[in-house]
């Protein structure tokens, strides 16, 4: 009795247009409209996700049962898209994993990493179905999908409970709280299986997570010969704060632009937030965001929103520890003070550094700017194959630059950049006009 009133409450929490449209769902996978089998569900799904969510689902919805009816039907529906933290940590415990409900100890790390990394290729899959705008800006630049990289986010969505064993209610349920990415890709899918056989999905059920950005080239490049693919720059655009996850804009690739240090600082000064790709000749592949604009600045800049990151071989992500505001520097044909651009640690101890002799780079085994702080690259010292810089977000206004581009001696940054290497300075700079000098 308790069950069935469990089950009416549940009903009555989706609307007629919800109800409608999951009711319409479960008949079109039936034969009499009132009990469905597996392998109804099997068949009509086996195409659209991938094989081992769809195992999964199947158990959540029949366990050991023949049929279901449109109640249960409803129920996983509801749980998933609209159900509260506390009822998914249990659907999982219960359904996805057959422990008797309210009894905990059955769900291991190997086996939730298995589940986890399911949802996220079948995200994948429903993205490649849907041809979202964003999706699709990445594919036609010739940025695939790896498999690899989306195993390798799905262990690090789970770092925090890899070595929990077992996984508790509470700890299930605070993971889901960290994770609302994952939780949204798990109600895509859920979403996009439901509508199959349906003309209009109800407002309340759209789910289009915001995962990837708009790629956006520089004119006359097609093309793009990225180190990334679509996995990481996933998991990238979740670690950067919102305002940035819009768009991203390529300023500089070291395969399209060539290898110069100026052509490097000619193309990111002055262009807003960016986040800078290294590809070490041991082909690891790491880098950081900086949220503030580049200059040449004898000082540290920056903000707490900075991070490191490793994309390859595996991937993680370093906010920043409060210990010190060495977020990010950049100096040239200085003789005192080192040339290149840093982010985090100190002077000769960098988290990153890229030498102004291009090609040469430096990642410390510590610094304490980055919290859980690991050595980025694969030896200490390394040696450069690939750089790319992306802007995030919109390209700020020339006002609201930092460091306004006033004068005309402002522009041609390659050219002042390649000056100022070779331990010159350009004839007119002291023609400009005092009232335009900081």
């Amino acid at each position: 009795m308790g069950n069935q009133q469990t089950k009416s409450d549940k009903n009555s929490l989706l609307n007629s247009e919800e109800t409608i449209f999951v009711d319409n769902s479960f008949k079109s996978l039936t034969t009499n409209h009132d009990k469905l089998k597996p392998d109804a569900l099997l068949k009509s799904w086996s195409n659209l996700v991938d094989p081992e969510f769809l195992s999964f689902t199947k158990e959540s919805l029949f366990g050991k049962t023949e049929t279901i009816t449109i109640k249960q039907y409803i129920e996983h529906y509801y749980v998933v898209t609209k159900g509260s933290l506390y009822e998914k940590s249990n659907y999982i415990n219960s359904r996805i994993f057959g422990n008797p409900p309210g009894v905990e100890g059955g769900i291991t790390p190997e086996n939730l990493l298995k589940f986890v990394s399911s949802v996220v290729r079948s995200y994948f899959i429903v993205l490649d179905h849907n041809k979202t705008q964003e999706y699709t800006s990445w594919l036609n630049r010739n940025v695939l999908v790896n498999r690899k990289d989306i195993d390798n986010y799905s262990q690090y969505l789970l770092k925090d409970l890899i070595n929990v064993q077992p996984i508790s209610m509470d700890e299930l349920e605070n993971w889901l709280h960290f994770n609302p990415l994952w939780l949204q890709m798990w109600k895509a899918i859920v979403v996009f299986l439901i509508s199959q056989k349906s003309v209009h999905i109800p407002s309340t059920a759209e789910c289009q997570p915001k995962t990837l950005p708009l790629c956006e080239l520089p004119p006359n490049c097609n093309q793009l010969k990225s180190i990334l693919d679509v996995g990481k720059i996933m998991f990238l655009n979740d670690q950067l704060p919102t305002d940035f996850r819009s768009k991203w804009r390529l300023l500089f690739n070291s395969q399209i632009h060539g290898e110069s240090f100026a052509t490097f600082l000619g193309k990111i000064l002055n262009k807003g937030p960016t986040v800078l790709i290294i590809e070490d000749e041991q082909k690891y592949i790491f880098g950081g965001f900086a949220p503030h604009s580049w200059n040449l600045n004898p000082k540290f800049v920056g903000n707490d929103t900075a991070l490191l990151f490793t994309l390859q071989p595996t991937m993680q992500s370093f906010i920043t520890s409060g210990y010190n505001d060495h977020y990010q520097y950049l100096n040239t044909s200085q003789q005192t003070m080192p040339n290149g651009l840093g982010m985090g640690g100190q002077f000769e101890y960098w988290g990153l550094w890229l030498d102004c002799e291009y090609g040469l780079g430096q990642s410390s085994e510590t610094c304490t700017t980055f919290k859980n702080y690991k050595q980025l690259s694969g030896q200490k010292s390394f040696n450069i194959r690939n750089i790319e810089v992306w802007g995030v977000g919109e390209e700020p206004e020339k006002d609201d630059a930092e460091g306004p581009q006033r004068s005309i001696l402002d522009k041609n940054l390659e050219d002042k950049v390649i000056l100022d290497l070779a331990g010159r300075q350009m004839h007119s700079e002291g023609l400009r006009d005092p009232d335009l000098e900081e």
